[in-house]
C-alpha cells in the first residue's frame, strides 16, 4: 500500500477505528482540538508501507504541517497537497510503519 486514505463522515473530531489490509491490520484516530487536527495511525501487527495519506476535509482546509512523527522521531520531507475536499500530506520517500509503531501527523 501507497496511499493511505481516511474520510470519517461521523464524529469527525473524535474519530477511532480498525483497519485491515492485506498484510497490516492496525488502529486510525483523528482528534480536532482547537482548529488544530492530530491524526494517528499504529499498526498492531505487520508492516505498514505509505508513500501519501489522504484525509477528507472538515469544516476547514488545514494547510500547515504542524509536525510528522514515526514513533517520535520527526519526519522531513512532507508536503501539503489542498485537493477540496481532502487534503493529501506526502512523502518524500517511502515511510514504513512498523507492528508495534505509530505515525502521528498534526495540521493546523
Amino acid at each position: 500500500m501507497f496511499q493511505f486514505h481516511l474520510g470519517p463522515r461521523v464524529k469527525t473530531d473524535n474519530f477511532t477505528a480498525f483497519f485491515v489490509t492485506k498484510n497490516p491490520w492496525g488502529q486510525v484516530s483523528q482528534k480536532i482540538v482547537e482548529g488544530k487536527l492530530s491524526f494517528t495511525i499504529s499498526v498492531a501487527f505487520g508492516e505498514l508501507e505509505i508513500k501519501s495519506i489522504r484525509l477528507r476535509s472538515i469544516g476547514r482546509a488545514h494547510s500547515q504541517i504542524v509536525r510528522v512523527k514515526l514513533d517520535e522521531i520527526e519526519q522531513s520531507g512532507i508536503s501539503l497537497i489542498p485537493n477540496d475536499p481532502e487534503v493529501e500530506i506526502s512523502f518524500s520517500k517511502l515511510i514504513i510503519i512498523h507492528e508495534e509503531s505509530q505515525l502521528l501527523v498534526e495540521l493546523e
